[in-house]
């Protein structure tokens, strides 16, 4: 999705960059069960995809 969108994770989520300690955690808490399901599988899925094609 970040890819296809061209943004990262923060702007698919509506994060403002803030300084200092942003939680992504945080703001899942915030979503009820099945958004937050959805959001922490689609983040784990880039994560990984991202570790295996040498991005991160």
């Amino acid at each position: 999705m970040m890819d296809a969108l061209d943004v990262d994770a923060n702007t698919i989520l509506g994060l403002e960059e803030k300084k200092g300690n942003l939680s992504i955690d945080k703001k899942l808490n915030q979503l009820d069960d099945k958004r937050r399901a959805y959001f922490t599988a689609s983040l784990l899925f880039m994560l990984d995809h991202a570790a295996g094609h040498g991005i991160l």
